[in-house]
């Protein structure tokens, strides 16, 4: 008889359920966990193919970009007046480069590196990434070249190669208006967040149209493509991509005139333009002195900045578009027009000149010994007369002046694209009592008259209110590019009041007793103007009785010579303004470079047309 029989209580299960059970559970989990495996690998495989593709092949390539070579820039007749020379140049790979020094020391035996290449290496060096190939700032010559190729068994992490580097062919001649090209700086990176910037070798523009328009000019990068091994290290080139050339740039500049003026300027501190009055297309825009802007290009020594710095005459001011100065009488055909605009005075109007005016124990005095007797407005402006535009001026008041200069766009900007560009400035009540802080006194209106006190122009803003007379009374903006044409439009004035001032600049140049009658062509064309001496300091008695010599004063206090012109006087088609600093008068200096200009555009130009 059995006597005990084993039965499980209720909620407990049999020993074979609870490891059948178990089973069930690590079944269940091992094919889960392959399951999962599986997944991962077909999303890796399949649907993550080309993105991991790209990153493998990231890994086993390397690319090397290479600056395009930069667009051509043209004058109007398509000289090339920048274009692309093939230097032969090497660059240091950091990571083939154990012994920095060691390879410079190298270097040094082929090249002759001077002291400031050698530091700078060694600083810009530690900056790099592992395999980031680094420019040494030096073109070599076919025989330095071939010496570097020759020895590259000794020179592990050294590679040779040859470039297109931008060349100027008249680097002094176009300097501020070309600009230069140079390598980017820490600040260009940081402003232009681009890797276009960090191309090895990449020269972007600095200053000028290089500048303005760098993206058009600077092209696509090339590249080559290097098969690396474990290390990073390359084994092979497996694709060599050119880059894609800037494009060309035609300039609306005459390279022939260009260089006329820039002799003619040359061992004088100024600057000339000339434009198209109608289109308002610059043809040409010289400032001296100048600078060469190929040793720009290459990386210019500390010592020959230092000596462009320290320069009196400031080569690397743009004066053209900077320079600010007391336009002088220049601005006397302006005034005459706001005289007639404002029915203060009509052509026939005349006023004694003897000299001299006393205004509240004040004098003011006429540029002219004695004085130009009675004159009217035609003769005041043909002979300069400084007591006949003291009167108008008084008679208009600043205010009413200041209306009429701004219209002709003094006191703004010309092209906004320029970062050296200056405004300029014209004076009013409002401005000095807001900015000097004093209210406005009749004396200042009258010295405002001819052009001097506080009133500030351009040698751009001075052309091109030249342009405006010449063209009939329609503002016209000037451009530097053959592709643009300035839209015209007309100016608020009376088409007779134009005409009035402009028979009294054709008499300034072609009558005698005309200020700039000296420097008048005598040919079939003649061209018209106005002269203008700009005082830079008060003169005293003596100053005064110097005033036939000029230049016995110290060079920074003596007269700057100007003259703005157009021609030719039946059909006009050009404007000419020139500014020579610390010249004496404009009929001596500027005249006389503003008729070779002239001469050069009739004969040249519209004899050629």
């Amino acid at each position: 008889m059995k006597l005990f029989k084993h039965r499980p209580k209720e909620g407990y299960q049999t020993k074979p359920s609870i490891i059948n059970r178990r089973k069930a559970i690590l079944t269940t989990v091992k094919y889960t966990f392959f399951g999962l495996i599986g997944l991962r690998l077909l999303w890796l495989q399949v649907f993550q193919k080309n993105k991991y593709s790209v990153l493998s092949d990231r890994n086993r390539f390397k690319e090397w970009k290479i600056a395009a070579e930069r667009g051509l820039i043209l004058d109007r007749f398509n000289n090339k007046i920048a274009e692309n020379r093939q230097l032969y140049r090497i660059a240091l790979i950091k990571g083939d480069i154990t012994d920095l020094d060691f390879v410079l020391s190298t270097l040094n035996k082929f090249l002759r590196l001077d002291n400031e290449i050698i530091e700078k290496t060694r600083a810009d060096f530690t900056k790099l990434r592992k395999f980031q190939p680094y420019v040494i700032g030096k073109n070599l010559t076919w025989s330095e070249f071939s010496k570097i190729n020759s020895n590259l068994f000794i020179l592990n992490g050294v590679q040779p190669f040859i470039s297109m580097e931008r060349h100027y062919n008249y680097p002094y001649e176009f300097a501020h208006v070309l600009g230069y090209v140079g390598a980017p700086n820490e600040n260009d990176l940081q402003n232009q967040k681009d890797d276009l910037f960090r191309t090895p070798g990449i020269k972007i523009g600095k200053l000028g149209i290089e500048k303005i328009l760098n993206r058009e000019l600077i092209g696509i990068p090339g590249y080559t493509r290097f098969e690396v091994n474990a290390a990073g290290r390359a084994v092979r080139t497996v694709e060599f991509v050119d880059g894609v050339s800037g494009n060309p740039l035609k300039t609306s500049l005459d390279l022939e005139l260009q260089k006329l003026t820039y002799s003619k300027l040359r061992g004088i501190a100024g600057s000339a333009v000339a434009m198209d009055i109608k289109t308002g297309q610059v043809l040409a825009c010289v400032s001296t002195p100048s600078f060469d802007t190929n040793k720009f290009a290459f990386g210019i020594t500390q010592p020959e900045l230092n000596e462009l710095l320290k320069n009196e005459r400031k080569p690397l001011v743009n004066k053209f578009l900077s320079g600010q100065y007391s336009p002088g009488s220049v601005v006397k055909p302006i005034i005459a027009l706001s005289a007639l605009e404002n029915k203060i005075v009509d052509q026939d109007y005349t006023h004694f000149c003897g000299g001299k005016i006393e205004l509240y124990g004040q004098e003011f005095y006429c540029w002219k010994d004695g004085g130009h007797g009675k004159v009217n407005l035609r003769d005041a402006i043909k002979k300069s007369c400084d007591i006949y535009i003291y009167e108008i001026a008084r008679l208009l008041g600043v205010d009413r002046i200041a209306e009429t200069i701004r219209k002709f766009n003094f006191g703004q900007l010309t092209f906004k694209e320029f970062d050296e560009e200056k405004k300029g400035l014209v004076p009013d009540t409002k401005w000095k009592k807001n900015v000097v802080g004093k209210p406005w006194l009749l004396g200042e209106t009258l010295i405002t008259g001819i052009g001097q006190g506080y009133i500030l122009a351009t040698p751009m803003q001075i052309c091109k209110s030249m342009a405006q007379f010449a063209n009939g009374g329609y503002e016209v903006n000037p451009t530097f590019y053959l592709d643009e044409k300035s839209k015209l439009t007309r100016m608020d004035f009376e088409n007779e009041n134009i005409k009035i001032i402009n028979d009294s600049l054709v008499a300034a140049t072609n009558e005698p007793g005309g200020t700039a009658y000296g420097s008048r062509l005598t040919g079939k064309l003649k061209f018209a103007g106005k002269t203008g001496t700009s005082q830079v300091t008060k003169l005293n008695i003596k100053d005064r009785e110097d005033n036939a010599n000029p230049n016995v004063r110290e060079y920074k206090y003596r007269d700057h010579s100007l003259f703005a012109g157009y021609g030719p006087v039946e059909e006009p088609k050009y404007a000419v303004a020139v500014v020579a600093e610390h010249s004496g008068p404009g009929s001596r200096v500027a005249a006389p470079i503003a008729s070779s200009m002239f001469d050069f555009l009739f004969k040249k130009r519209i004899s050629d047309a």
